[in-house]
């Protein structure tokens, strides 16, 4: 699919705006092949072709609740990897007396954030197994919506947390100890599900929630998929902002950078990771589609 919006020599612009305000990864973007980046890394190749074979092919209209629902379940689980290696890396660092202590005290307080982040990640994996697994009994505990968007030259696939009311973080050693196979387990954060899927005169917009919980300021995704393209885009610049690791084509980095808003993103996100608070009135959308 990255294939739509590669160059002439086969690559795309991989986004890491985040990279601004972590030392995680030095670049904030670089130019990768479709090959390196369409590589996933949860399942074997034997494994890998064998559960998403439907969701690759070019034709797939993502009608289908199984089809969606493996979307999420490959996002979700390329979610768990990163969380895990993000602990991993973090403990590392932690453990390094090289490191300042005020650092590795920063650290310590991003372990507990990142155990919940990964028991949730193996939460949504096992209801979305189950979910798979029962699908005749028409259970749809998950919701989706799909919708042509204008031509985006844009190419992402991940998942975003917002907070669960329903989460007490002041029970968060229970939290932490919590068996997320539970039928008990509540996540300390509800799931997007978000894809952006490029083809060669528009972009489908596949969005997924559990239990039709509220995706971003109260709105849900049946509130995006009755939004007009302006307002939706809105939406879809947001949790671009709060993403790392999504492409775009040559062109449209090119374009952007011209009317310098490349500079302009990375210094809303470095306002972001900073004070916590996104920059609404910034949309590398404006003027674009």
């Amino acid at each position: 699919m990255l294939s739509v919006i590669a160059d002439d020599k086969g690559s795309v612009i991989e986004i890491y705006p985040h990279a601004v305000a972590s030392s995680f990864k030095p670049e904030q973007f670089k130019n990768v092949s479709i090959g390196m980046a369409s590589v996933f890394k949860g399942f074997c190749n034997q494994h890998d072709t064998m559960l998403f074979h439907d969701i690759e092919n070019v034709n797939t209209d993502f009608r289908k609740y199984k089809d969606c629902l493996l979307l999420a379940y490959r996002t979700v689980v390329a979610e768990l990897i990163e969380v895990d290696n993000t602990i991993n890396f973090q403990n590392r660092l932690r453990s390094d007396l090289r490191l300042p202590i005020k650092m590795r005290e920063y650290y310590k307080t991003q372990k507990a954030q990142r155990i919940l982040a990964k028991k949730d990640c193996q939460f949504f994996k096992r209801s979305i197994e189950e979910e798979l697994d029962g699908i005749k009994n028409n259970s749809f505990s998950f919701g989706f919506i799909i919708r042509s968007m204008p031509k985006l030259d844009i190419a992402a696939s991940f998942i975003h947390g917002s907070a669960n009311t329903s989460f007490n973080p002041y029970n968060i050693n229970a939290a932490l100890i919590a068996d997320p196979a539970s039928s008990h387990y509540i996540p300390a954060s509800n799931p997007v599900f978000i894809n952006l899927i490029p083809r060669n005169d528009h972009t489908v917009l596949v969005m997924g929630s559990f239990r039709d919980y509220k995706i971003f300021n109260n709105y849900t995704i049946k509130d995006v998929l009755a939004m007009n393209d302006k307002d939706a885009l809105k939406i879809i610049n947001y949790f671009l902002l709060a993403t790392d690791g999504w492409f775009m084509s040559r062109r449209l980095f090119d374009r952007l950078s011209f009317q310098d808003k490349i500079e302009k993103m990375f210094e809303v996100i470095k306002n972001f990771g900073k004070s916590g608070a996104l920059d609404y009135r910034f949309n590398i959308f404006d003027g674009i589609v």
